[in-house]
C-alpha cells in the first residue's frame, strides 16, 4: 500500500487527507499541532514512508524538501 498524506493549516486548526492510489481513504480535523503530529506518526508507524504533502500559501513550487534550499 502506498499512501499519501495532505496537511493543510488554517485559522480553524490543521487538517489531513489519507489518500491510496487517489482514493481517499479518510480525512481528519485537528484543532491544535500537538494531535495532527500525533496521528501523521501513528500513521508512519503503521505504514512506513508515505509521501507527505504540506500545503503553503508561500507560492512555492512543487518539489521534494530535500531539493529545496534554505531560501526556498
Amino acid at each position: 500500500m502506498v499512501l499519501n498524506i495532505g496537511v493543510d493549516c488554517s485559522a480553524d486548526g490543521w487538517k489531513t487527507c489519507l489518500m491510496d492510489h487517489g482514493q481517499l481513504l479518510k480525512f481528519n480535523s485537528f484543532t491544535n499541532a500537538p494531535a495532527m503530529l500525533a496521528y501523521v506518526q501513528y500513521i508512519c508507524a503503521l505504514y512506513p514512508e508515505p509521501t507527505i504533502a504540506i500545503a503553503s500559501d508561500l507560492n512555492t513550487c512543487f518539489a521534494a524538501l530535500h531539493t529545496l534550499t534554505e531560501q526556498q
